[in-house]
């Protein structure tokens, strides 16, 4: 069983929705899922405030790096939400390149923005998961930036292929070889009528 994140009524199986909140699933009951999709203004802000205290911290810190665009409305001030990225925009068949789409959660404005730098992401070593914060989500353990564990693989793979360049090939056919597969009947040494 769980709860309504925003009411708190208990629900069954088959009465939940869950809906995405900034890199989480968050649940909901039917009535408070139609209230946070058609609120706009300072009652969406407060829904999704209500939303961001109900996360641990782990999960709170992974909205936050999802929330925090660092743009704000011109219109209100307010921060903007990414919505989508890295858009194709053409008219009248001519490419004009791509954008970010970015939504202001308390007026309702729209804003085009030259495709930003993504952040850069985080590689738990624990868990062996990729993340957006510092600290793994899943096991709250300090990550290392993709960016060394990626380097960290391509030396493992150089050093491996270093160290298969260094052995000697391996001999085949010997005679001492007694190993590996043989065909039926076959001879090691030659019989006294042979020779």
């Amino acid at each position: 069983m769980a709860n309504c994140v925003l009411c708190g009524k208990e629900l069954g199986r088959f009465e939940l929705v869950k809906i995405e909140f900034h890199g989480t699933q968050q649940v909901l009951c039917d009535h408070c899922h139609t209230r946070f999709v058609r609120a706009a203004g300072l009652e969406r802000l407060k829904l999704e405030q209500k939303l961001m205290d109900s996360l641990d911290p782990a999960q709170r810190a992974l909205a936050q790096t999802e929330i925090d665009t660092g743009r704000h409305c011109p219109s209100c001030g307010a921060l903007l939400e990414l919505k989508f990225e890295n858009m194709l925009l053409e008219t009248n068949g001519h490419c004009l390149g791509l954008a970010d789409l970015y939504l202001c959660p308390q007026c309702g404005r729209m804003e085009w923005y030259a495709p930003g730098v993504r952040r850069a992401p985080f590689w738990c070593e624990r868990c062996g998961k990729g993340s957006f914060t510092p600290d793994c989500p899943h096991c709250r353990e300090a990550c290392i930036s993709m960016e060394e564990h990626l380097k960290a693989i391509t030396a493992k793979a150089e050093a491996q292929a270093a160290e298969t360049e260094k052995a000697p090939p391996p001999t085949s056919g010997s005679e001492e070889d007694v190993s590996g597969f043989h065909l039926p009947r076959q001879k090691w040494e030659k019989p006294p009528w042979e020779n």
